[in-house]
């Protein structure tokens, strides 16, 4: 606690200091405080208002101090500023990849190459493979000559997987008309014995040949596990085909 100290005590004209009473060995002593302020106001209505010092933004009055290197806030500071370069860094390495990022929805411009999709989204129609769903599955090709009157098997069965088919071409290769229907054992799935696709190089009965073009849901599958894809004859009489398909389950 300070006290006052009155110099020339003996006179009415001694003056006023505020000290500190300190023990120093067993002796005491008085040390005069000293501070700093601003004095404002007029003869009679002086306002003395103490300096005192502060850091970043003060108010009139206050001095602006420098913070220690170990303050706590000069510290934070400085985690601060790492985490913002390390920031800029992961932003730059995005550059050319992120278009937009202004309502929370970001746009991705260039993937890395891979076998992964987007939303089950190819940039381009795939020739090796085709999505059941979210499923990949290998696009496979299959032709040959049916030549049987009656059964001729397309694509044996596969077990634990149905057939669906793409695309495919039947072509007539004799003069003789002939009527078909594509079927799986119990199932019929292009035509039937009494509905059949009549097919004739003359034009008499019926197209030389039939094409179905790439459908990548597929024109027929088969409707059970491990069922063949047939093609039905009504006489021996050749039939060029080819077929574009896949497995699912």
């Amino acid at each position: 606690m300070s006290d006052n100290v009155t110099t020339n005590e003996a006179t009415s004209s001694g003056a006023k200091f505020a000290c500190a009473n300190l023990t120093v060995s067993g002796d005491d002593a008085y040390v005069q405080m000293v501070g700093c302020g601003i004095l404002s106001g007029s003869e009679g209505s002086w306002t003395l208002s103490q300096i005192v010092g502060g850091a970043g933004e003060v108010e009139a009055g206050v001095q602006r101090v420098t913070l220690a290197s170990d303050d706590p806030a000069v510290t934070d500071l400085a985690a601060l500023e790492v985490l913002a370069t390390t920031i800029a860094g992961d932003t730059t390495s995005l550059d050319g990849k992120v278009t937009e990022c202004n309502t929370g929805a970001v746009v991705i411009s260039s993937i890395a190459a891979g076998t992964n999709t987007i939303g089950g989204v190819i940039a381009a129609p795939s020739t090796s493979t085709a999505y059941d769903g979210t499923t990949s599955c290998t696009i496979k090709r299959a032709a040959g000559i049916a030549t049987d009157s009656g059964a001729n098997t397309l694509i044996a069965a596969v077990e634990g997987y149905q057939i669906r088919v793409l695309a495919m071409t039947l072509i007539a290769t004799s003069a003789t008309a002939v009527s078909l229907y594509i079927y799986n054992g119990d199932k019929m799935l292009l035509g039937d014995g009494t509905n059949k696709v009549t097919l004739d190089m003359d034009g008499g009965g019926g197209p030389a040949g039939l094409v179905l073009p790439w459908n990548p849901g597929g024109w027929l599958q088969t409707d059970a596990d491990n069922e063949a894809l047939a093609v039905n004859l009504s006489g021996a009489t050749p039939v060029v085909w080819a077929i574009t398909y896949v497995e699912v389950t």
